[in-house]
């Protein structure tokens, strides 16, 4: 009200922590054909739970890069005339302030809060989908003079389904990278 934020004079629970959260899941299945074919996907879920976008906060208010040092409350939404809307405005000022503390009315530094930048998320993962094929034991032994081989291909972190607005909820959210996608490929031979 009146262009200002306020903001609690005492420590709020905001949720659970990223390492923390309040639900988990995990869904794996594996499916073979001809006996030497196998297919396995793994998919994870974590959910309910407050993650920290600290990257973000990061660009907003240290290096003031990206769209909205340049737009202002406008990057959040604008009218039909071009100008901020009244949702745009109040997504800017939670970022920016200026904040007073709910009883006493003292100015506070935005560095001390940092509710616009924390999440609640839910996240979906296809963790890992592998096929392998068990190459038949005639070909084996009379090519290459072995027991048994194999040969498989596994994908790591395929997709993720999340309502977090930051690059990853899993990653430590201070200028840091999802997490790689990794294909492997290879070639077991027993003698």
């Amino acid at each position: 009200a009146n262009n200002r934020v306020t903001v609690s004079d005492e420590r709020v629970f905001v949720g659970n922590g990223a390492n923390y959260p309040g639900r988990e899941a995990s869904l794996s299945s594996t499916f073979t054909l001809w006996q030497s074919l196998t297919f396995y996907a793994q998919a994870d879920y974590r959910g309910d739970h407050s993650v920290y976008d600290g990257t973000t906060e990061f660009r907003d208010r240290a290096f003031g890069i990206g769209e909205v040092s340049e737009k202002g409350a406008a990057a959040y939404g604008v009218d039909a005339n071009g100008e901020p809307t009244e949702k745009a405005v109040i997504e800017y000022m939670k970022r920016y302030g200026p904040f007073y503390t709910e009883t006493t009315g003292q100015e506070v530094s935005r560095r001390s809060v940092d509710g616009a930048y924390r999440q609640t998320v839910g996240t979906w993962k296809l963790r890992e989908a592998s096929v392998s094929y068990r190459i038949p034991s005639r070909l084996v032994q009379q090519y290459i003079r072995a027991r048994s081989a194999s040969f498989s291909l596994t994908m790591r972190n395929l997709y993720t389904w999340t309502n977090f607005l930051g690059l990853d909820p899993e990653s430590d959210q201070f200028l840091s990278v999802p997490q790689d996608k990794r294909w492997t490929m290879k070639l077991t031979v027993a003698f």
